[in-house]
């Protein structure tokens, strides 16, 4: 063989050499991701099977090889599941004339002030506005229609209130 053919056989090896190191990673990589498992309270998962948490409440998901939950906010009542505010939904709580009061307003990323909260000052439209300076009567039933809360997750939720004093 003269040098120019080795040459081109030594590409052509090279070339054949790194195709055949990278169908060998594929099909590795394949195999090792379908046989990953995760292990969560003495019982195997395998990669992207989806189960209830220990808490009877939240998701849990194998990844990888790593359990990953969610983190809602469940209260266990007699083991009946009692929901909880939504996320991003914020209840503050004040007295107003002798009467306690409540408003109802979603989360945003910023602190409300006291006069926003008990609806002095008028800066949130409609139908937000509705659900400021509430009795607990009616504050309940907004939680019960508009969020889909049972009367004991309402009634928790209004108990847990934020004081609107704190604002001021």
């Amino acid at each position: 063989m003269d040098k120019r053919n080795i040459k081109i056989f030594l590409i052509l090896a090279s070339i054949g050499i790194f195709i055949f190191a990278c169908i060998t990673s594929i099909i590795s990589i394949n195999f090792y991701n379908r046989r990953v498992q995760c292990l969560y309270n003495g019982v195997v998962y395998d990669n992207g099977d989806k189960f209830m948490s220990s808490d009877n409440c939240n998701m849990c998901a194998c990844n990888n090889g790593s359990v990953s939950c969610t983190l809602k906010a469940c209260l266990n009542n007699n083991s009946t599941n009692v929901k909880l505010p939504l996320k991003g939904l914020e209840i503050y709580c004040y007295t107003a004339d002798n009467q306690q009061l409540y408003s109802i307003l979603p989360g945003t990323n910023r602190l409300k002030t006291y006069e926003e909260v008990t609806g002095t000052l008028n800066v949130l439209s409609s139908p937000v506005e509705d659900f400021i300076n509430k009795t607990k009567e009616d504050a309940s039933k907004i939680l019960l229609k508009y969020y889909g809360y049972n009367e004991q997750s309402a009634d928790h939720a209004l108990q847990n209130c934020t004081p609107a004093e704190d604002l001021k």
